[in-house]
């Protein structure tokens, strides 16, 4: 029986589109970071209630099988991808044709009925999907990327989660907003407490300082302020950064008025989760461990570089803050973002595109790197607070008016972080 594509259901957009019909098996195709997956998980939620009986398989990178291994949610399996590196990685780092070869062969004795992309505008992961030999496709796309049976178009900003249930609505599911959220298992806290014996029974509180993308890092000495303030507050200190972060977490360590304890190793995916869910607060950079604490149910205070806030930013904030830097100028280059496109790599700033000509023009650009001092930014108009920022300022916005998070060298973190932890960690 052929499914209908996505012309055939245009007349039902407005009342929604029409579960797929005769579906046994479901593909999901999701990217390999894992900030990403857990922007994926009430897509795959929804999909497992407009789908109960089917068998729901997660194509994604080899960490997140052992992670799922055991924890309850919406797959039933997962399958490797054989790209080490992800989709869109150079040349030399794909798999060779050979291997590429025998996945898709596999994937065809799957005989899956339904493939969906959540990875991004579809150049590369689209043609990927109509690989897979399932009977219909559904996901997004920018204008050059492969057509698929029902799509939607691909527009960079938009918040990942609600982008991710208006794809698997194209299937039938349900668009209803929900929060990731990310179970734990007993495996998760033995494996905290096997491999951090000193947390057990303590108040501790988490600091991320790093991120892969270095224009969302706030400063070290900022990290080493709020540090600080938690020690004063009664909790332990504990830092979390991958192996290439340990310089920067040895900064934040030796500004800090106690030895904190630094994690800097590739933690597995399980002890973080644990550890994170175990903190009084996690205060991170928009990075993969602060969108995992928030799924597993942590207090998190969460800083953001301008644009970013759109697309990974929580819509609730009962137990999560938001903090935002009004910086535009990139930090590698010097080009100013404040443009309606996203960075696109290390070429930045050369003027591809009339915006940024005009741009360009309209704010001089820095001969030099970080290290030099950028112009003031000013916010869109209507919002609260100072009329100037200084680049690098990060405020966060209320209602009734701006309360400065870090001004200068002079850092003083907002009462709610004394909310989120207690007053005392006895609280």
């Amino acid at each position: 029986m052929k499914l209908p594509t996505l012309f055939d259901a245009l007349p039902a957009v407005r009342g929604g589109f029409r579960k797929l019909e005769g579906v046994d098996r479901i593909a999901v195709l999701t990217p390999p970071a894992l900030g990403d997956f857990v922007f994926a998980q009430p897509a795959l939620a929804a999909l497992r209630r407009a789908y109960p009986a089917v068998e729901l398989v997660l194509l994604a990178s080899a960490w997140v099988g052992p992670f799922l291994a055991g924890r309850p949610g919406p797959v039933d399996r997962v399958i490797s991808l054989p790209h080490r590196h992800g989709l869109q990685a150079a040349p030399a780092a794909l798999p060779d044709p050979a291997t590429l070869q025998r996945f898709f062969e596999a994937m065809h004795m799957e005989c899956f009925d339904l493939a969906v992309q959540l990875y991004g505008g579809g150049r590369q992961s689209n043609a990927f999907l109509c690989q897979l030999g399932a009977r219909a496709t559904v996901g997004r796309r920018t204008p050059d990327a492969p057509l698929l049976d029902r799509w939607l178009p691909y527009r960079h900003y938009q918040n990942e989660v609600v982008r991710h249930l208006e794809t698997v609505a194209l299937a039938g599911a349900s668009a209803r907003y929900r929060a990731p959220r990310l179970a734990l298992i007993r495996e998760d806290l033995q494996a905290l407490h096997a491999g951090c014996p000193a947390l057990a029974g303590r108040c501790y509180a988490v600091i991320h300082p790093g991120a892969s993308d270095v224009r969302r890092c706030w400063p070290g000495e900022r990290y080493a302020a709020i540090g600080r303030l938690l020690q004063q507050l009664g909790c332990e200190v504990v830092l979390t950064g991958g192996p290439a972060e340990r310089e920067r977490l040895d900064r934040v360590a030796s500004a800090l008025a106690r030895p904190p304890l630094a994690l800097c190793d590739s933690l597995p995916t399980r002890v973080l989760a644990a550890l994170l869910a175990g903190a009084r607060v996690v205060v991170a950079n928009d990075t993969g461990p602060a969108h995992l604490a928030r799924a597993v149910g942590a207090a998190t205070v969460t800083i953001y570089w301008g644009p970013n806030l759109i697309n990974a930013a929580p819509l609730h904030q009962v137990r999560h803050r938001a903090a935002l830097s009004w910086q535009m100028h990139c930090p590698v280059c010097g080009h100013d973002y404040g443009d309606p496109f996203p960075y696109q790599g290390q070429d930045c700033g050369t003027g591809r595109h009339w915006w940024r000509r005009y741009q360009s023009r309209r704010w001089p650009r820095p001969s030099s790197t970080c290290s030099e001092t950028r112009p003031a930014i000013r916010p869109p108009p209507g919002l609260p607070g100072p009329a100037v920022f200084q680049a690098g300022d990060l405020v966060e916005h209320r209602p009734a008016g701006g309360v400065v998070v870090a001004v200068g060298d002079e850092v003083a973190m907002p009462l709610e972080l004394e909310a989120l932890v207690g007053r005392s960690c006895g609280e």
